[in-house]
């Protein structure tokens, strides 16, 4: 089942940005799923199902929002299920969200006030989301301790917490000493992150061509 939830997932990714090229398709399939965050979830094999079923519907929630008005709502409602299941996945709905408005910047070049809308609608997605989210766990009496996610808040992040986030994310890829013992998964890793540098350019040159063929 976890193959299958994945690769929904990889197709609404490859849907909800427009790729048509089947190069372009491999590569975000294969950063995909040796991405860390996903990566890793192999680790619990026997609960790798329901963590991939959370990032889908994560995925989901941004694809409905992003191609309705009020896709919103309904989005809000399967981040809801999503952070249900896994709390960790609702972040790739919010990088899914951000790359979308960087992209409609580069490539549309559009009125601050369409901008705004698309910002909007993320953002009242996430946060829907996460208010029926707490508002069930209220309900029903639950806690949301789990990995210190209920005492998250804007007030318990300080610089040092966010600097220090970054300096692991360099040891993750860069270090033997943080979880990557084979240097096999270290070359794999590096390898990936060239490939989504060297795409990420592509577009950008891609973009830029034809924003400059339509002022000519």
């Amino acid at each position: 089942m976890q193959v299958l939830f994945l690769s929904l997932t990889v197709f609404i990714v490859i849907k909800a940005f427009n790729i048509k090229n089947r190069l372009y398709a491999l590569l975000i399939a294969g950063i995909l799923v040796t991405f860390p965050a996903i990566a890793e979830t192999n680790i619990f094999f026997h609960d790798a199902a329901p963590y991939f079923m959370a990032a889908l519907l994560s995925i989901a929630g941004f694809y409905v929002t992003k191609l309705y008005k009020f896709g919103w709502i309904a989005g809000a409602v399967l981040i809801m299920l999503s952070l249900a299941i896994y709390q960790s996945k609702i972040t790739l709905a919010m990088i899914a969200s951000l790359i979308h408005l960087i992209i409609f910047i580069l490539k549309e070049n559009p009125k601050f006030i369409n901008f705004i809308k698309y910002a909007v609608r993320y953002f009242l997605l996430i946060l829907g989301g996460l208010v029926m989210y707490y508002v069930s766990l209220f309900v029903m009496n639950i806690s949301a301790t789990y990995e210190g996610m209920g005492d998250l808040s804007l007030s318990s992040l300080s610089g040092s917490d966010i600097l220090r986030t970054y300096k692991e994310v360099y040891y993750y890829f860069f270090s033997n000493s943080f979880r990557i013992d084979n240097q096999i998964l270290t070359i794999a890793y590096g390898f990936i992150l060239l490939l989504g540098l060297c795409l990420l350019i592509i577009i950008t040159i891609k973009i830029t061509i034809k924003q400059e063929n339509n002022i000519f």
